[in-house]
């Protein structure tokens, strides 16, 4: 596992950045936001463990269970993660955790929000419980994957170390990414701290640099309690500009046949030019001299009678009083409209979510 605030490059050109805050922990270097890359290149494993009530025995559990998915990642064959291998280790972190709850003696029983992720070529595959967010960033749109939506909503939530075996959000095929997708995985305290429009300006940073930042805004309101795991698929290439080429000596254009290089000539001969232009000059002052004459010569139309007669009558009668033009109408006023309050789409809006 990589050590958090580092960031690390997948060899496809994978952004990964990762922070958490802990403020008011006891003294432990083993983060709770872990990544683990897949052997020969194939991909990247992410795991993100929220302590619901901040207890040690909750924070031993979590440290337990990703221990132990680490060495079992680890001793794996070099294959692509399904979604069967996320639910079975999702299984075997709840037993750890109620295991580390039935000999603690906290205030309240140990509960763990806990959710892994596999990236790879054939997509995204995630398996969650708890109250966890993750988002994905996709041509301008956040879009949460996770379910119940955004915000979190506790009486929804199953976490890991109850009585009975809990609810699982579980992706059953692989969520095809594209070129430039940006992935947040996120503690509740992040989601439910930020706006939407705080978290999709954050994540166009790089990967590191938005986890950082992420968890630096969240972190004066719940005091080490926000942690994120940022992944940043490389941007598309951009097309190449296409550049003039130089014209090859065989396909030079055939030269002027004589006739042409003749009017060529006369055009650029001053002489010639003149004469041209005295010429159309006159052309037209002989013709509207003509017009002219056939104007003079045409009789004009006699005006009928009580023609000026009829046009003074449709005069109106001059007043003393002066006319005043009525005053133009005060437009309505509109009250504003306060937009709503936005939210990102859900994960059953996503277009093309299976491919």
């Amino acid at each position: 596992m990589t050590e958090p605030g580092s960031q690390a490059r997948h060899p496809a050109g994978l952004g990964i950045g990762y922070a958490e805050d802990r403020s008011g922990d006891e003294p432990d270097p083993r983060p709770l936001v872990v990544t683990l890359p897949l052997p020969r290149g194939l991909g990247v494993l992410g795991a993100l463990a929220d302590p619901v009530h901040g207890q040690a025995d909750e924070r031993k559990a979590a440290q337990l269970a990703l221990h132990t998915q680490r060495k079992a990642w680890q001793a794996q064959p070099a294959e692509p993660i399904t979604a069967e291998a996320l639910q079975q280790a999702m299984d075997q972190c709840n037993d750890l955790v109620r295991r580390v709850a039935a000999q603690a003696a906290g205030p309240q029983p140990a509960r763990l929000s806990l959710t892994l992720l596999a990236l790879h070529g054939h997509g995204l595959l995630w398996a969650t419980a708890g109250d966890n967010r993750l988002l994905l960033l996709r041509d301008g749109e956040l879009v949460a994957l996770i379910e119940p939506g955004f915000p979190p909503a506790p009486p929804r939530a199953s976490y890991l170390g109850m009585e009975q075996p809990p609810e699982l959000d579980l992706t059953r095929k692989p969520l095809a990414v594209r070129a430039g997708d940006r992935l947040l995985l996120c503690s509740s305290a992040i989601a439910g701290r930020l706006r939407p429009e705080q978290i999709r300006a954050t994540l166009r940073f790089d990967a590191q640099t938005a986890a950082n930042e992420l968890v630096a805004l969240a972190a004066s309101a719940f005091p080490g309690r926000a942690r994120a795991l940022v992944l940043t698929l490389p941007a598309p290439p951009k097309a190449a500009t296409p550049t003039a080429k130089a014209p090859r000596p065989d396909l030079a254009p055939a030269a002027a046949p004589p006739s042409q290089r003749f009017g060529a000539r006369l055009l650029r001969d001053p002489i010639w030019l003149t004469a041209l232009l005295v010429g159309l000059l006159a052309a037209g002052l002989l013709v509207a001299a003509v017009v002219l004459q056939l104007r003079a010569q045409a009789p004009a139309a006699p005006a009928p009678a009580g023609a000026q007669t009829a046009a003074s009558s449709r005069e109106p009668a001059a007043t003393s009083e002066p006319i005043v033009a009525p005053a133009p109408a005060k437009p309505a006023e509109i009250s504003p409209i306060s937009d709503p309050p936005e939210r990102p789409l859900q994960y059953r809006q996503l277009r093309d979510v299976r491919d």
